[in-house]
């Protein structure tokens, strides 16, 4: 019996109906995309087509798949020749230089897209005259009712009030423009051209007075004092504040305006003795911290209980020599760990008070000794012999690293002491060719990604590992033609870190940006 009859199928049934439709083998289905023209052609067999539009359709389509398919090899073409082309890597041009012509500026200043004209704001080499011309269209045309407008007014707005060369009328029309106060769309700040403003240098006298009597004249920020008390602030921390009204701000009820009273150069004595009394930290932080406080005043601060104010006495350079060695002995036998951390930073720090933070318990302590320009190169000796990995790890990321010592690191069983080692700029050449050839893939990384890095080198890291080849990539260090070859690469992320390199040549960045693909 055939297999048809065992499966109950009657035999009178036609053969190509036998048994069901489960057990029929199914034709692949043919893609859309790859019938096309096939479907159509098939189609216009089939159809009747007295007007002849289906082989129109047909026509058109295959003409228009043979210009694209020659696009594509001319696109693949253009691709090829200019990757075989490295050009030496040209230095991204700023959108703005002092010494172009005055017509250039000028249509900069006017017409000019918002990020050339805030760099031009913000360029401290900018004639005054270009500068007023930038501030035109904000003090006479304000945005009001378009976020994106009014972002870019402030952003320039406060581009012109930070920027040095800033002469002193345009800061007091900046301080009274429409704009002086208003919410940053992006972050939903107060983002005060005014506040800036008050506290440039250069800001007039008069103007400061007006500010420190009426810090918002037009009533636009009624109930919202935080901005007002930041811009007295300002003023208070100005050193061209007017005298009497730097001794009123000195007594004024919020704490921020009298820290900036306490922190400003011009205080009377007098008053930084009344300041140096005060109930809040800020307020005694911030004279603490004023270089002309008197000596007696920084005496009676550096017996402060609080870590802050005692930190900012250290660091301050009117504190007398003869008192500075025995205050940094006594901070670096305090129990706080931010004290001591403080003082292991302080470059005024004496020697052995330094060779004592670097035995320190703490390894936070110890890093910020072996950070320090006046670390003595005995302290590195001793915490490369360490027995703790910690401690050779700061010695090995330390900038004061010497080469005998870096490679004495290089061969410290330690794969992490290594790899802080491999990450040091200041690494010398020979020692990161040597550590480019480890056997662990994370110090082989470390050397990957150091700036400092030799060509031949990073042309051998190019072949290694995909993590490795990554950070390669996107080394500034590494050369354009090694860079070119990584956009190529068959890994997204590493093409992605090659074309994103400034060392990649601005044509090539380009030409795989259009192609689609970065």
């Amino acid at each position: 019996m055939c297999r048809t009859a065992r499966l109950g199928t009657p035999s009178g049934m036609a053969a190509g109906a036998v048994g069901s439709n489960q057990y029929k083998r199914r034709a692949p289905a043919v893609p859309v995309t790859a019938a096309g023209p096939g479907l159509l052609a098939t189609a216009a067999a089939k159809v009747p087509d007295p007007g002849g539009q289906l082989t129109h359709l047909q026509q058109h389509i295959e003409q228009l798949e043979s210009q694209l398919a020659a696009a594509r090899r001319q696109h693949i073409e253009l691709l090829a020749q200019i990757s075989t082309q490295s050009p030496p890597p040209q230095p991204v041009p700023t959108l703005y230089r002092p010494d172009l012509p005055a017509d250039e500026q000028q249509l900069l200043a006017t017409e000019g897209i918002p990020e050339a004209r805030l760099e031009m704001a913000s360029h401290p080499g900018c004639p005054a005259r270009f500068l007023r011309l930038l501030a035109r269209d904000l003090l006479e045309h304000p945005a009001s009712g378009n976020r994106t407008k009014t972002s870019e007014q402030i952003e320039l707005g406060t581009a012109l009030a930070s920027n040095p060369a800033c002469p002193p009328d345009l800061l007091t029309a900046l301080v009274h423009s429409p704009l002086r106060h208003t919410y940053n769309p992006g972050d939903n700040k107060p983002w005060s051209v005014c506040e800036t403003a008050a506290r440039h240098p250069s800001c007039p006298s008069e103007t400061l007075d007006q500010l420190a009597l009426h810090p918002d004249p037009t009533g636009s920020w009624a109930g919202s004092w935080d901005v007002c008390w930041r811009i007295l602030s300002s003023v208070a921390s100005n050193p061209a504040c007017p005298p009497g009204q730097l001794l009123r701000l000195a007594d004024n009820p919020n704490w921020e305006v009298r820290q900036g009273a306490a922190s400003n150069p011009a205080c009377p004595p007098d008053r930084l003795l009344r300041l140096a009394d005060d109930p809040i930290r800020g307020v005694r932080q911030g004279a603490a911290s004023n270089p002309a406080c008197p000596p007696e005043v920084l005496r009676k601060l550096a017996r402060a209980s609080e870590a802050a104010v005692i930190c900012a006495v250290a660091g301050n350079p009117a504190y007398p020599d003869e008192d500075s060695a025995r205050l940094y002995s006594n901070l670096a036998r305090s129990a706080g760990t931010e004290i001591r951390t403080s003082v292991a930073s302080s470059p005024r720090t004496p020697p052995e008070v330094l060779r004592r933070l670097g035995r320190d318990s703490i390894i936070g302590v110890r890093r910020a000794a072996a950070h320090n320009p006046a670390c003595p190169p005995d302290v590195l000796v001793l915490l490369a012999a360490s027995k703790t990995s910690g401690s050779r790890q700061i010695a090995a990321g330390s900038p004061l690293c010497t080469p005998a010592l870096a490679w004495q690191l290089a061969r410290d069983p330690e794969s992490k002491v290594r790899a802080r080692l491999a990450g040091n700029r200041h690494c010398p050449s020979e020692t990161l060719s040597y550590l480019a050839r480890d056997r662990i893939d994370s110090v082989r990384r470390e050397v990957a990604g150091n700036p400092v890095c030799p060509p031949a080198v990073l042309r051998q890291l190019a072949q290694d590992s995909k993590w490795i080849v990554i950070r390669t990539a996107g080394n500034p260090a590494c050369p354009p033609e090694i860079v070119i070859e990584l956009a190529r690469h068959r890994s997204r992320d590493v093409r992605t870190r090659a074309l994103t390199n400034p060392a990649c040549p601005r044509h090539i960045r380009a030409m795989y940006q259009l192609a689609g693909r970065a």
